[in-house]
């Protein structure tokens, strides 16, 4: 969540930066002013762009991989539920498991018979 609320805030400087930034280049450019127009590039709109490219890549990182809450722990004691015909349990987190499992659907553990 951290991520998102910092790749919010960057894009949200950032985007205005380099507007600001263009404006005074093409101004800048207009009154044949290179070494000014440069002077704007180099001093605010380079690094507009790399908050740009942070915010991006924050955003981004936040979506493919969002946190998520811990599951409850469940008793290595427990007893089998309904779905449990085949009174297998996983080995390594003990909940009851249905008889046509591949992998454990509490902590993904392989199921082997």
């Amino acid at each position: 969540m951290v991520r998102l609320i910092i790749g919010i805030l960057l894009g949200l400087w950032g985007l205005p930066v380099l507007v600001f930034s263009i404006q005074n280049l093409i101004g800048s450019l207009s009154e044949t002013e290179p070494q000014v127009a440069g002077m704007f590039f180099f001093v605010t709109g380079l690094p507009a762009l790399v908050m740009l490219l942070g915010a991006f890549l924050l955003i981004r990182s936040y979506l493919k991989n969002p946190s998520k809450p811990a599951h409850p722990v469940q008793s290595r004691l427990s007893t089998p539920d309904s779905q449990n015909t085949s009174g297998q349990y996983c080995t390594k987190c003990g909940i009851g498991l249905a008889a046509d499992v591949v992998f454990c659907p509490n902590c993904g553990q392989k199921i082997t018979p």
